[in-house]
């Protein structure tokens, strides 16, 4: 599988500006998800504005969604990914599960999205 994203900025300033990098960096890796796998993958955008992306990949066996936000309480910092297998019972714990930490990289982030995906494909 190619990598979806290769060139990665990184602000030396944390807070918004590390926020707005991730959301970018997400978006685009989203984005190039949507076109390059459109035939064999059903994406849909839930939300997409300044604040946050909520979006859906699923295939014929998995169902995920991945999640850039910046509020709320959750187990994660900014980015989650969440995959679910179909042939599973409606209990079932995720296939895969992701979220960033305070010290998650770009470059990581966009990895374990990859990761996922991969799944999602399989």
């Amino acid at each position: 599988m190619e990598q979806l994203i290769t060139v990665v900025f990184i602000p030396k300033d944390k807070g918004i500006a590390m926020y707005q990098t991730i959301l970018q960096e997400c978006r685009k890796w989203f984005y190039n998800v949507s076109s390059q796998y459109d035939e064999v993958l059903k994406i849909s955008i839930e939300k997409d504005d300044s604040s946050c992306l909520i979006g859906d990949i699923d295939s014929n066996r998995y169902i995920s969604q991945i999640i850039v936000s910046e509020s709320g309480f959750k187990p994660y910092r900014y980015v989650e990914f969440t995959i679910y297998d179909l042939d599973k019972d409606a209990n079932q714990s995720p296939v895969f599960w992701y979220g960033d930490q305070d010290n998650s990289s770009v470059v990581d982030i966009i990895d374990n999205l990859n990761k996922g995906l991969r799944i999602v494909l399989s």
